[in-house]
């Protein structure tokens, strides 16, 4: 079984305004969003699996990066859906 947890963001994860980038990079200081939280958790167990962890992904919005697009589309089969383009940047 997995978990999921969806919250707010806190001010805790972003870049502190003092905050330099490294050279030949750019620091952008994103606009606040939301954190989704996620765990494996084993049948029959109360808590998560502490070898795998829990992943924690930030969810923010920048004027830099482009925001989500989607098509409709239509498969080969005849089922008709979304196809999403998601552009996103990753850091550690």
């Amino acid at each position: 079984e997995k978990g999921l947890q969806v919250g707010p963001l806190d001010d805790t994860s972003l870049p502190r305004p003092d905050s330099k980038a490294p050279p030949g990079s750019e620091l952008l200081k994103p606009h606040k969003g939301f954190v989704i939280k996620t765990w494996k958790q084993e049948p029959g167990k109360s808590d998560f699996d502490r070898e795998m962890g829990k992943v924690f992904i930030n969810i923010c919005t920048h004027e830099d990066i482009d925001p989500p697009t989607s098509q409709s589309v239509t498969s080969p089969d005849g089922r008709r859906g979304e196809s999403w383009s998601m552009p996103n940047l990753c850091s550690p």
